[in-house]
């Protein structure tokens, strides 16, 4: 168990790394950010701007992604579950007889086989 919450934080800190150490590379416009910056110090903060709204293009297809496979993987472990709790289908003949006589609609029912039919 330690061994998988070493690992999940150890991917996440390299992540982590990896999104802030590229950050300053990955720009939308590098000239508007640089000639921002250098220029005018008061769009300082709309370099800041550029810089998450970056970020925001490129995790938003990753947050998608991951959201509509939890959605689906959620899904099909209520699938599994809701089979699971049903009930085994029977071995009876005469079960088998009465669950098909109602689903069958009544104007394809065939008349008893008179074998069957007892007289009192």
């Amino acid at each position: 168990m330690n061994r998988k919450i070493f690992i999940k934080a150890t991917l996440l800190f390299v992540l982590l790394v990896a999104i802030f150490g590229i950050a300053s590379v990955a720009s939308a416009c590098p000239t508007c950010k640089d000639g921002m910056a250098a220029n005018d110090p008061e769009h300082v903060g709309m370099v800041k701007g550029y810089f998450y709204s970056i970020l925001l293009m490129m995790f938003t297809p990753y947050v998608v992604i991951c959201c509509f496979g939890l959605y689906m993987w959620r899904q099909v472990k209520l699938a599994r579950l809701k089979r699971a709790t049903e009930p085994a289908a029977s071995n009876s003949v005469a079960e088998d007889r009465v669950r098909a006589q109602s689903v069958t609609p009544a104007i394809n029912r065939t008349a008893p086989n008179p074998q069957e039919l007892v007289e009192v």
